[in-house]
């Protein structure tokens, strides 16, 4: 929308000029004509003044929107910036165009049926010339509100004009689901707008009538007259339009929340439907009597015509659908309500993909032994002992190593190692230049000096040394790699999630690489490098760097001795807002994650969601519930955002060049194929994927939240079960890093799962029933592995078989006398107990639990693992590590 609006400046500075050049050459020829120096003075001063108003105007938009095409382009995404922006313009112009003919038309007609009158025109022409002024430019004004009305709809005309067909037909209207995903919200939108500007044209045409009413004897009789004609034309005119709004409301009816079901009811279908249908009826019969009307001119049936459309709508529309909800729904709804309870169960499935979850009962039906842990190797190379949060600490404390650096957060990913497939967890070491000291942050240093972070951390998840640190496989700088898998050969991060600020390369300043210790022992220097990379934009010279300083606001650009015109301007260097400004049209994952490439490179990949509101009968989502354990909960924000939603593109974006590339995961997603024929070529299939990356694929939890959110309710496919809410679910609270207890999220793990023959690394959330019961009744996993990727396994337990939820298993924790005893002991002093996730892990046809406790010492910057909790069978053990515990 940005680069729609400093377009706007730009055009609007384009035009000041213009009028300023035709003020002066007006104001220049009367004072020649009339000898007059004022004039001509007036004129010079008008030309200077305007033409310094429109420059400082034009030229920093014309500066923004040069560079920002120069962005887009240096991505190799120029058609995407031309696309957006041009069909915003597109919009504007078309919708104001039209708006603008349709009023003109009107005050043409209107002028046309009450000229001004011969006998009157010495005292009436010039008064009506200046109203016509007046009303051309109330018009014009009003036609550029109309148009700036359809730009934000940009994204809603582009799917109308490149619809697919999905292939399912909603059971109401037999349609395509297609039409009301890609096209009704802009078919919405256009007669809303036509309706706007009918209304709106009848008030100014009630306005000109006005007008010449009282401009002349004669013309009062012409107005009448034409008033009648013009008016009626109008009058229908405006009931087309309504019959175009109800035949919209009809559709829109499965979108209605106006009882229990989401969509299409009793109430819609017999009363709301009807009234439309009866209501469009009565439109078309009060516009044959308005034509038939011309003949007799009777008032009372204009007056007639309105009441009756006025209580056809507010009685029929309104207030009938109302009456049969609350008097005939609500006393018998259970029996009213299950055929349409049905619809909105299965298309809600459909919607978010629930139905593709193959649902395993009775694979699992009671909790492991110790023994049965023992046996399998897997469990032990890749239990998480180390919490993402604790770690994140342990790193900031032991790994940043200079200032200046930061780790924005800890990931969890898995590698082969050694022909191992192991989990890990691992950090990127960013530049932050916010740590950098005060004194020290002069342009030189903050622009052209520290540009860069530097290598990333990689720590098992199960692995500590025997003073409780990380067993890094990769740490320090420059990175020192445990596995021949880990080396990486491109460490600097340039493009992250904390590169904020432009920076400039390939200047005649050296960029700091990172420092050593000397090598007689006193102390440290620093190694500087050079960009090598195609990253950024070339500075260049003349109108273009020009063109930088401008955007940057900084004279620097043009001043500094290290620039030169080979040198490259990075920004937009953050990696959300790099593919936010390249894909507006998607939704994005809020956790970037940085992988080590099989070359050697590190890149960031990015989940990129595909999302609509306009899914027939598909619940929006609700979010969490207001409530103490959910005020932590991610997916606040999201409530009402959708009724749709697939992970079907992956974003990837090169840490050193920045380069950009989506991947389409799943090309049966109906808007895939959509968003394909509006950008061609920008989503490329997932076999392009580069550098061993698709061996790093991860459900992305935000996702498997939300899906479980919606799973805890739509695993009821019986609308009986489903309207008296019998069987429904609730995602777990656990204490994590509080004292009080919060919902639980996914979390990642790598298991084997049951039936399964290898281990692979999924996403998972188990589930407990409601009413107060706190007993594991089903887990849900979104298997991420590059085979399986995207689909989705609930293990549901066995009616009748009570196995310890997690809450219980805290529960047990607290109540051991001896542990409880150790927590009380270690949380006094200043020090707190660190409680980390609860992970439920399957192993053959059992589960176990796995929790890790932490201990914070007061003056402590990194909590320390103390104890290892193991719930296995009716037994609870710990140990100072996993191993301790289950021996």
């Amino acid at each position: 929308m940005r680069p729609f609006l400093i377009s706007a400046i730009f055009f609007l500075a384009i035009l000041i000029e213009l009028g300023v050049i035709i003020g002066f050459i007006l104001l220049l020829r009367r004072g020649v004509r009339r000898r007059n120096r004022v004039d001509k003075v007036k004129g010079y001063v008008l030309l200077g003044a305007g033409s310094f108003l429109s420059l400082i105007m034009a030229l920093p938009s014309a500066a923004y929107l040069y560079t920002e095409e120069l962005w887009y382009e240096h991505l190799g995404y120029s058609q995407v910036f031309w696309k957006l922006l041009m069909t915003r313009w597109k919009l504007f112009f078309l919708y104001g165009g039209m708006s603008a003919c349709f009023m003109l038309l009107n005050l043409f007609i209107a002028r046309a049926i009450c000229p001004v009158p011969q006998a009157f025109r010495r005292w009436a022409d010039q008064g009506t010339k200046a109203f016509h002024r007046m009303m051309v430019s109330v018009i014009l004004l009003i036609s550029i509100i109309f148009g700036i009305a359809a730009v934000p709809f940009w994204q809603d005309y582009l799917m109308n004009r490149n619809r697919v067909e999905v292939g399912e037909k909603d059971p109401i209207f037999n349609k395509d689901i297609g039409f009301y995903m890609f096209s009704l919200r802009f078919k919405d939108f256009t007669t809303a707008w036509m309706k706007a500007l009918v209304w709106l044209s009848a008030g100014l045409l009630l306005w000109i009538y006005n007008f010449y009413s009282n401009r002349d004897p004669q013309s009062l009789i012409r107005a009448r007259s034409g008033i009648l004609y013009h008016g009626t034309a109008l009058w229908i005119t405006a009931l087309i339009v309504s019959i175009l709004r109800s035949r919209i409301s009809i559709w829109k009816t499965l979108f209605s929340s106006r009882g229990t079901v989401y969509g299409v009811g009793y109430a819609e279908a017999h009363a709301h439907i009807p009234a439309l249908k009866a209501h469009i009826v009565i439109l078309i019969l009060i516009g044959l009597v308005l034509l038939f009307n011309l003949k007799f001119r009777k008032k009372i049936v204009w007056v007639t015509a309105c009441a009756v459309w006025f209580l056809s709508y507010l009685l029929g529309v309104q207030l009938y659908p109302f009456l049969v909800q609350e008097f005939r729904v609500k006393p018998t709804e259970r029996v009213l309500e299950l055929e349409y309870l049905s619809n909105n169960i299965k298309m809600t499935r459909k919607a978010y993909g629930l139905d593709k979850i193959e649902e395993e009962t009775g694979l699992v039906n009671k909790l492991a032994t110790l023994d049965v842990i023992r046996g399998n190797q897997w469990i032990l190379d890749n239990m998480q002992l180390w919490d993402r949060k604790a770690l994140y600490k342990t790193l900031t404390d032991l790994q940043e190593l200079r200032p200046y650096y930061s780790f924005y957060d800890v990931d969890v990913d898995r590698y082969m190692v050694n022909g191992q497939y192991r989990q890990v967890m691992i950090a990127a070491r960013e530049m932050n230049p916010e740590r950098i000291p005060k004194f020290a942050r002069t342009w030189v240093n903050m622009r052209l000096k520290y540009t860069h972070g530097y290598g990333v951390v990689i720590v098992p998840v199960n692995e500590f040394t025997p003073e409780g640190r990380p067993n890094y496989w990769v740490k320090d700088i420059p990175p020192s790699s445990s596995y021949p898998e880990f080396t990486i050969t491109q460490p600097e991060i340039y493009f992250g999630e904390m590169t904020k600020e432009h920076i400039f390369v390939n200047t005649g300043e050296p960029e700091l690489d990172y420092s050593i210790r000397s090598p007689q022992g006193e102390g440290e220097e620093n190694v500087y490098t050079f960009y090598k990379g195609r990253g950024g934009v070339q500075l260049g010279r003349g109108f273009r760097r020009l063109a930088f300083m401008w955007r940057f606001a900084k004279l620097n650009v043009i001043l500094s001795k290290y620039l030169q015109p080979q040198s490259r301007v990075m920004y937009r260097r953050a990696v959300l807002d790099r593919i936010k400004a390249l894909a507006p049209f998607l939704m994005f994952d809020r956790d970037p994650y940085i992988v080590v490439g099989k070359s050697g490179k590190l890149w960031w990949i990015v989940d990129a969601f595909t999302h609509s509101r306009h899914y027939p009968y598909s619940e929006p989502y609700p979010g969490p519930q207001p409530k103490p354990e959910t005020k932590y909960a991610p997916d606040w924000g999201l409530k009402n955002k959708f009724n749709y939603i697939r992970n079907s593109i992956q974003a990837m974006i090169d840490a050193y060049n920045g380069d950009v590339y989506f991947f389409i995961r799943d090309e049966t997603d109906p808007m895939v194929q959509v968003y394909k024929r509006i950008f061609p070529g920008m989503l490329r299939p997932q076999d392009e994927i580069p550098d061993g990356l698709i061996d790093h694929g991860r459900f992305p939890d935000i996702l498997t939240l939300i899906l479980s959110r919606m799973y805890t309710v739509y695993h009821m496919q019986d609308p009986q079960v489903f309207y008296g809410q019998e069987d429904k679910w609730e995602l777990p609270l656990e204490l994590y890093y509080t004292k009080e207890k919060r919902e639980m999220v996914p979390y990642y793990a790598t298991i084997k799962l049951p039936g399964e023959e290898n281990i692979e690394f999924v996403n998972m959330m188990p589930f407990t029933p409601t009413a107060g019961k706190r007993n594991l009744i089903a887990w849900l996993v979104a298997r991420c592995d590059a085979r399986y990727y995207g689909r989705l396994k609930a293990y549901i337990l066995p009616k009748g078989r009570e196995i310890d939820g997690p809450e219980i298993i805290e529960d047990r924790v607290d109540q051991d006398p001896d542990m409880s005893k150790q927590l009380s002991l270690w949380d006094q002093g200043g020090s707190s107990v660190i409680r980390g996730n609860v992970l439920t892990i399957p192993v053959e046809d059992t589960l176990f639990y796995v929790e890790p406790i932490y201990l914070q010492a007061k003056d402590a910057k990194r909590p320390e693992l103390k104890q290892v909790v193991v719930a296995a069978g009716d037994r609870l053990a710990w140990g100072a590590n996993f191993i301790q515990a289950l021996n």
